[in-house]
């Protein structure tokens, strides 16, 4: 009886192929949801940097006489971080229905630092503000490569991602919330925003298959409606430039802009 070229191996052989065979599939690995490489971060530091350079006049914006003068230079309270400060930020520190013990204790801090210098108080707000810069493009950067999937150039990429943060960063409403001490919380809240957001995206399923999302089995990573979505901006455009990805990015926000405005 002729042997077949399986039975004329060593048994070892066999053996560790069947085991691999039992394993099934190797598990695919999931990707990083922070890029790696050199340009990546220097685009980054590059966009953070401009960020800190646009907004640097504020650090001699002083108090402002619209909520600075009763938070802090009428406040004592805030003035530590002993025990009695600790307090009066945990609890007696709401006003008009706000608390915001997270914000207090950062502007506490700076009284630790700077004592009633003005001016460390909006360098703490602009470092803060550039951090979210960096954070914007870093998350503007990972949307778009699990939008656009594996066709998208990284160059193209990360130019779209930088116009997304400068648009973000320097827009003329961040002027507020960088350049008043008040508004500290809002660029708190940016901060952890963009922090969630990226956690969540390395949780996430990182390439979804489209049968996967049909048959409802695949997490989505974005909940928009489907005239927003990145998918159908990349559908059938796999050389598309930078400059045509910002482009359809307008085009498809004033169509679902102009739906919601409809209904």
């Amino acid at each position: 009886m002729t042997r077949s070229v399986l039975d004329r191996r060593p048994a070892k052989a066999s053996t560790a192929l069947n085991s691999s065979l039992d394993r099934g599939p190797v598990p695919r690995k999931q990707p990083s949801v922070v890029p790696a490489g050199r340009t990546f971060w220097t685009l980054g530091a590059v966009v953070a940097g401009v960020t800190l350079a646009v907004f640097l006049p504020s650090i001699r914006n002083g108090w402002v006489n619209w909520d600075d003068v009763d938070n802090f230079l009428g406040n004592p309270h805030f003035r530590g971080l002993g025990g009695a400060n600790l307090r009066w930020i945990l609890a007696g520190s709401v006003q008009d229905a706000h608390w915001t013990p997270l914000t207090w204790l950062t502007l506490s801090l700076d009284y630790v630092i700077w004592g009633m210098n003005p001016a460390g108080y909006h360098l703490t707000s602009l470092l803060i503000h550039s951090l979210n810069a960096l954070l914007c493009y870093v998350l503007a950067y990972r949307l778009l490569e699990l939008g656009f999937g594996s066709g998208a150039r990284p160059g193209d990429l990360r130019r779209a991602a930088i116009v997304a943060a400068l648009f973000f960063a320097l827009h003329p409403l961040r002027v507020e919330s960088v350049a008043w001490i008040t508004e500290r919380r809002d660029v708190l809240m940016g901060m952890f925003a963009f922090s969630t957001l990226l956690v969540w995206l390395g949780r996430a399923d990182p390439a979804p298959t489209d049968a996967r999302l049909a048959a409802g089995t695949g997490r989505r990573w974005y909940a928009s409606p489907p005239r927003f979505s990145p998918r159908s901006w990349w559908s059938g455009c796999p050389s598309c430039s930078w400059r045509s990805m910002s482009i359809r990015f307008v085009e498809s926000a004033r169509a679902m802009l102009a739906g919601a405005h409809a209904s």
